[in-house]
């Protein structure tokens, strides 16, 4: 913010937290593209070196943000960031990912 209490940016994920629907369609949408690509472990395992460094973790998802452009458009990866700040949502997605592998390999 500035002097004044104007701010320099806007957060375009600010609704989000409202929004359990949205949350969980992105929760699985993320989980999708890892197992699609085969990145269960590496997937998993950033999770879970993030959950105690929320912070560090999210700074690294908003450094590989060119390459996920692949992916996500700017918006989706805005949410992405913004919705792993909080470690239980780490936990859903990393059960969710857990889910669709192990419904893959019974299939």
């Amino acid at each position: 913010m500035t002097k004044t209490g104007e701010k320099i940016w806007t957060d375009t994920t600010e609704s989000l937290a409202d929004n359990s629907a949205e949350e969980q369609e992105l929760l699985e949408r993320l989980a999708r593209v890892v197992v699609k690509f085969h990145m269960t472990v590496p997937a998993i395992l950033f999770l879970e070196m993030s959950k105690p460094l929320s912070f560090v973790g999210n700074q690294l998802l908003v450094f590989f943000k060119p390459m996920a452009g692949v992916v996500f458009n700017d918006l989706e990866y805005n949410k992405a960031i913004k919705l792993l700040e909080d470690r239980d949502n780490i936990e859903r997605l990393i059960r969710r990912i857990e889910g669709l592998e192990e419904g893959n390999k019974d299939g």
